[in-house]
């Protein structure tokens, strides 16, 4: 894997000299600046809310929170390897498209940026209403099934809104809420499911790298190769490698810091 060169870095580099990260922010700040692509002209990652929900779900379009609610942070679900932006849509999308190849390509310069960045190659676009989706609430029923995917899932909410659950590393589970324009990404392995909320209605925009893969893999799944690399990146105990790199950038830092003065 090639490390690329950017004004990032040398500003991740500094701060660490300075001592401005935590151990938990140092890990992800120095994955995401040396081994992700560059995205130019970047959206800031945003807030989302979110918050724990109990194991006894009765009605899984409700809110589901804990009383009192545990809110989750977006530095949580960072930790988890969820990803987060918001773009307001700049187009008008249509209600169906599969595949969504639009003929003057994307004009949201910003999602174009994520995709291209990302090496999302691949979109859909589809609806989920009681009048869009044909067998509707089967079709929820199998959506809100525990599972977990080969690659990312990312999701672009259009129009309307929804939820999807994920497993924290204790096994609990976290309701993200998602509305006009969210963009949200799952990493690979991440134990996961999907709901619509009381309004019945999510347009969305579906994206993948290559050719989609539509499977879901249902738990258990633990001794799956996605979800096993999953814990290898995302459990404390098994960041051991990504660690060793930060510590050497660390090292790097201050002995920077040092030659400066």
């Amino acid at each position: 894997m090639l490390l690329h060169s950017s004004f990032a870095q040398i500003l991740f580099v500094n701060n660490l000299a300075q001592g401005k990260y935590s151990d938990r922010q140092c890990n992800f700040e120095a994955a995401s600046t040396f081994f992700e692509p560059p995205i130019e002209s970047p959206p800031a990652m945003t807030s989302i809310e979110a918050w724990y929900m109990g194991n006894n779900v009765v009605d899984q379009t409700a809110e589901n929170r804990m009383d009192p609610n545990e809110p989750v942070t977006i530095s949580d679900l960072r930790d988890l390897g969820v990803i987060h932006w918001h773009l307001p849509p700049v187009e008008d999308y249509p209600a169906k498209a599969v595949p969504w190849e639009p003929k003057n390509g994307i004009q949201d310069k910003q999602l174009a940026a994520i995709r291209d960045s990302r090496g999302y190659n691949y979109a859909d676009i589809i609806t989920c209403s009681e009048e869009c989706l044909p067998d509707y609430h089967n079709k929820l029923k199998a959506f809100f099934e525990e599972h977990i995917h080969s690659d990312e899932e990312v999701r672009y909410i259009l129009k309307g809104s929804g939820y999807f659950d994920v497993r924290d590393l204790k096994d609990r589970w976290i309701r993200i809420r998602l509305s006009a324009g969210d963009l949200i990404v799952l990493p690979e392995g991440i134990y996961h499911r999907f709901t619509m909320d009381t309004k019945n209605f999510t347009h969305a925009m579906r994206l993948f790298k290559g050719v989609p893969v539509w499977t879901p893999i249902n738990r258990p799944a633990d001794t799956h190769p996605s979800r096993e690399r999953y814990l290898q990146r995302f459990q404390p105990e098994e960041r051991s490698s990504t660690w060793s790199i930060v510590s050497c950038f660390r090292g790097l830092a201050q002995g920077w810091q040092k030659l400066g003065n």
